[in-house]
């Protein structure tokens, strides 16, 4: 999280909603401390996917998830509310917002899991800001290619934190 605060925070890149949004991270991950440890020390913490995406799930029947991130096992060892907390983020970044409640819903449900239910949005806005960072950090590159792109995601991702997070 050091390395996202690090990367956002440049003034190169503008992104004058990112200290409020990492403010609210840091306030968010401070009030659920308890729970988090909570759900680790219980061993909520699966093998999960770790980058969690639409263009991971083949709609089949039943579902199919692929693409998992193999070259790190330790970025694959998930709370499943955050593997699906991406994904719902992902879907709505794509325009169907939709689509991350239900899931949610049916997950939370599905591992007895709705006393976690006010991680999510931590999650989510954690999701994003990693998301955004990773988008600027293409512009440290010595060319990079399309820094226009990059700029309007890290700024889009950063946004969507902060949506997520006024409510917290």
């Amino acid at each position: 999280y050091l390395a996202t605060r690090n990367v956002l925070l440049r003034p190169q890149f503008g992104l004058s909603q990112a200290p409020r949004a990492l403010d609210r991270m840091d306030a968010t991950l401070h009030r659920h401390a308890a729970l988090l440890r909570e759900r680790a020390d219980a061993r909520h913490i699966v093998e999960g996917h770790g980058d969690l995406r639409p263009e991971h799930v083949c709609m089949l029947l039943p579902p199919v998830v692929i693409d998992a991130l193999e070259f790190n096992a330790a970025f694959r060892q998930v709370d499943p509310l955050d593997d699906v907390a991406l994904l719902g983020m992902e879907c709505e970044a794509a325009g169907a917002a939709w689509i991350g409640p239900r899931l949610i819903d049916r997950i939370a449900t599905a591992l007895d899991a709705d006393a976690a239910r006010p991680l999510v949005p931590s999650y989510t806005a954690y999701r994003a800001l990693l998301r955004a960072r990773l988008a600027a950090a293409h512009l440290l590159e010595p060319e990079p290619r399309r820094p226009q792109h990059w700029l309007a995601q890290a700024r889009r991702y950063v946004a969507l934190a902060g949506r997520t997070l006024a409510d917290c």
